[in-house]
């Protein structure tokens, strides 16, 4: 890097062409990123002298700020149909085109182009290229447009520079942004749409736990700021590890196969933070629900029962026996927190000491009878819960299901949002599965994954493989090689 900034970088057009040509390389290649940022890092105090002024000189940084201020009102201006449109809305009279032309604005998709120059401006900010100045910038552009592609790269890109936004910048200012953020959600989401329902609406346990993160988030990052800059000097901010050609790191829960453990401690959390930030007029608690009338257990309930939270671990606790005494999945861990949502939002109440235990419950029994095939029944509860009865287990589910209107579906698109939701809440909350070196005992195992996926499509591609194919029939089944784990 040293000769390539003093040899190669000896004029203001050669400056440019490097400038345009790292910019385009990490636009294209947007998971090496983090790598060009660093290389803009090492090349940012490289100056040349100016064509147009030559008792001035100009540097390498100074014309990537240029470019990026360049490429990022391109694309903003690109992104979404407001700009091609909004010249139109004026001289059309029909109602309905208007709605339907600003329906497609709101839900436009954002390009990769315009995403990956997020992150890539986002990850330059991080290497200390960028200055505060510059995310603000972005950020209320981004706001300031506020259509459906705006919103998501903003969203993005504030998950990628929160962290370290948040040390240099006043909490008034970004409760400001949080605050906006959803205002707009709040208004461009109709109030049918249920979280529990659909995938466009953000989970509500993720919502309720963002003022506690953000809080711990920055008096942790506060407290050992200071020692990372002491210890690391001026060698840039901490990254955590990504895969490389040397060395892969694996992360053994997927969308399809969730760690079971960490599933299930996300889950409790996401249930601590419906109980400790539930409305504070405190809606109605159905009697079906309220463990005083229908306890648990024969043990004697205090009689502030319902003035106490219970605490994170009670949760786990509570969660984890019956999970592991019923021999549950972390899929059926997840449809149970989409379940519980579900109740909340359709029958009106919230979670609280006095009825967490038996809506919990609810849902896990009814959630583990509609995921798994051989569901466990109502009196095997009973086994693992002694002092309860069946038919306090029948009505229980009568009453869940009736206050769910019976809609018990649970999407795909729904099932992805919620896990990747929980995952965010895990790595906020530092319970994210650490990420381990590839072994070479997971090495032959996922081989040996890919040998029996590569045994069972055999005979599907010999089937695919014809002469000819019917132009009544273009459509044919494809196959390419993939790893499941």
């Amino acid at each position: 890097m040293t000769d390539l900034s003093h040899e190669d970088l000896d004029g203001e057009e050669s400056l440019q062409e490097m400038v345009e040509l790292v910019f385009k390389r990490a636009v294209k290649k947007p998971h090496s990123a983090a790598v060009f940022a660093e290389l803009c890092q090492h090349l940012s105090t490289v100056e040349v002298q100016s064509l147009t002024d030559w008792s001035a000189s100009v540097s390498f940084r100074s014309l990537l700020v240029k470019h990026c201020q360049a490429e990022f009102r391109k694309n903003l201006d690109k992104e979404g149909i407001s700009q091609k449109s909004g010249s139109c809305l004026e001289p059309v009279r029909d109602v309905r085109v208007i709605d339907r032309l600003r329906e497609e604005q709101k839900n436009a998709k954002p390009s990769d182009q315009f995403l990956n120059t997020l992150r890539f401006i986002g990850e330059l900010f991080l290497s200390k290229v960028l200055a505060e100045k510059a995310m603000h910038c972005c950020i209320r552009r981004l706001l300031q447009k506020g259509d459906g592609p705006s919103l998501e790269g903003l969203c993005q890109l504030l998950q990628l520079i929160q962290q370290d936004l948040e040390l240099v910048t006043s909490k008034e200012v970004m409760d400001s942004y949080y605050n906006q953020l959803d205002f707009i959600a709040e208004k461009d989401l109709p109030m049918e749409y249920n979280p529990s329902d659909h995938p466009r609406a953000s989970t509500i346990f993720l919502s309720k736990s963002q003022t506690d993160v953000r809080e711990k988030r920055k008096s942790l990052y506060i407290n050992h700021f200071t020692h990372i800059s002491e210890s690391k000097h001026n060698q840039g901010p901490v990254r955590r590890k990504y895969s490389s050609c040397s060395t892969i790191f694996l992360d053994e829960s997927t969308v399809s196969q969730p760690n079971l453990k960490n599933t299930i401690k996300c889950v409790s959390l996401a249930i601590y933070y419906h109980i400790k930030n539930r409305e504070a007029d405190g809606r109605m608690v159905l009697d079906i629900f309220d463990e005083r009338l229908h306890p648990l257990s024969k043990s004697e309930i205090p009689a502030d029962y319902e003035k106490h939270d219970p605490e994170q671990k009670q949760i786990y606790r509570f969660v984890r026996t019956l999970f592991s005494a019923a021999q549950l999945t972390a899929e059926c861990a997840i449809v149970t927190l989409v379940y519980l949502e579900r109740l909340l939002t359709y029958a009106e109440i919230d979670i609280g000491p006095a009825n967490w235990k038996r809506i919990v419950l609810g849902a896990i029994l009814l959630a583990s009878k509609v995921w798994d095939d051989q569901a466990v029944w109502n009196v095997d509860y009973c086994q693992i819960l002694k002092d309860i009865t069946v038919e306090d287990m029948n009505e229980l589910e009568r009453q869940f299901l009736e206050l769910l209107q019976f809609n018990i579906n649970v999407p795909s698109s729904v099932y992805a949002k919620y896990y990747f939701d929980l995952r965010s809440l895990a790595e906020a909350n530092n319970l994210s599965c650490p990420l381990e070196p590839l072994s070479r005992e997971k090495a032959q195992k996922l081989e040996a994954i890919a040998r029996l996926c590569d045994d069972i499509y055999k005979n599907l591609r010999k089937h695919t493989k014809k002469r000819s194919v019917s132009a009544d029939n273009l459509v044919v089944v494809r196959w390419c090689p993939a790893i499941v784990s």
